[in-house]
């Protein structure tokens, strides 16, 4: 994914509180493990994220809008960001979002099968 968008094929929007969401959860150890890497190797990655990324400034939510409130700032920074789409392993925590908000849901598998063609 992170090829696709320096070719411009798609948009990577950033926000802050999804930067340090991912350092939390690429950083566990049993990331590293599964993929081998160190911490050194995963904040390169991170910083090739933050260059690939567009940053976008969040504001509040007046209301929540997720089952899972700790979600809201990726809603927040699609909407914001005007994003067609959210990538996520998390589907069950985004209920509705086309309906409500007019944003697609995808899992990484379905961006890599878009990407492939």
């Amino acid at each position: 994914m992170v090829e696709a968008a320096l070719a411009g094929r798609f948009e990577f929007l950033l926000s802050v509180p999804l930067v340090l969401e991912y350092e939390a959860v690429l950083h566990r150890e049993e990331h590293l493990l599964a993929a081998g890497l160190s911490h050194h190797i995963m904040d390169d990655f991170l910083k090739l994220l933050s260059l690939v990324g567009k940053e976008i400034p969040l504001g509040r939510f007046k209301r929540p809008n997720l089952p899972d409130a700790g979600d809201e700032h990726v809603l927040n920074l699609a909407l914001r960001g005007h994003a067609d789409g959210i990538v996520t392993q998390n589907l069950r925590h985004f209920p509705r979002l086309l309906e409500r908000f007019g944003v697609e849901l995808y899992s990484p598998q379905d961006v890599a099968r878009l990407l492939r063609n």
